[in-house]
């Protein structure tokens, strides 16, 4: 039998525990639901097309769509963020197992029709991908919704 639990991410912390405990080379599936997100001034808009100003979307969002001083701004920051590469947009919303900095996507994987499999044993901590003394301008809320997948 499946387990289902919930837990919820506030934008503006930095850290939120979620008080279910993953075991490792377990399997699991995400959903994610989202109300009232924004970054600083840039606001979640559902009609978002490239060349608007409002750029943010429930999977964070893309530092291309933003003008030469945000890109430059956003730039510098990249390195402190906790996924700062390629794997992962500005405000979206991530996770780790326990105390690590392994960091992974929740929302890509409530996207993906593939199970996550927790590579470490620990509780699961959800944030959004921002920098690290910039959590203060997050706005929003994602309910997180996670499926233990018993027989994987």
């Amino acid at each position: 039998m499946n387990e289902c639990r919930e837990f919820y991410v506030i934008a503006i912390n930095k850290c939120n525990p979620s008080g279910i405990i993953f075991e490792k080379d377990n399997y699991y599936k995400f959903s994610v639901e989202y109300k009232d997100l924004e970054d600083g001034r840039i606001t979640y808009d559902p009609e978002f097309s490239p060349g608007k100003n409002k750029p943010l979307t429930p999977k964070g969002f893309d530092s291309r769509s933003l003008n030469v001083l945000s890109k430059l701004i956003l730039a510098i920051g990249q390195p402190y963020r906790p996924i700062p590469t390629d794997d992962a947009n500005w405000f979206e919303l991530i996770g780790t197992v326990g105390q690590s900095n392994k960091y992974f996507s929740i929302f890509k994987w409530s996207e993906s029709k593939d199970l996550f499999r927790a590579d470490d044993s620990g509780e699961l901590f959800g944030l959004v991908n921002d920098y690290p003394n910039r959590y203060w301008n997050n706005k929003g809320v994602f309910k997180v919704t996670i499926t233990h997948v018993i027989g994987q």
